[in-house]
């Protein structure tokens, strides 16, 4: 499980929500929602609307997104 996905079910948990309340909070797609707390990498649109939602900063939920990514391509290279 990525970093972002950790803090999304976390925040979506503290706040008492379920993923289908979430998704029409944020006007995401229930499934969309599920994938993104799977790992699924969202959109910046699809962050900009959950933290939104959740009433959170988006420049948290972004900063989890993209340390994945920078993590990923740490990973990647060392492989190499």
């Amino acid at each position: 499980m990525s970093n972002f996905s950790s803090i999304l079910a976390a925040y979506r948990r503290q706040r008492g929500l379920t993923k289908l309340s979430l998704a029409r909070l944020s006007g995401i797609h229930p499934s969309q929602v599920s994938r993104f707390e799977r790992g699924l990498r969202p959109p910046i649109e699809a962050i900009h609307r959950i933290a939104s939602a959740l009433n959170v900063p988006p420049a948290e939920l972004a900063d989890a997104a993209f340390a994945d990514i920078s993590s990923d391509d740490d990973s990647s290279a060392t492989e190499r």
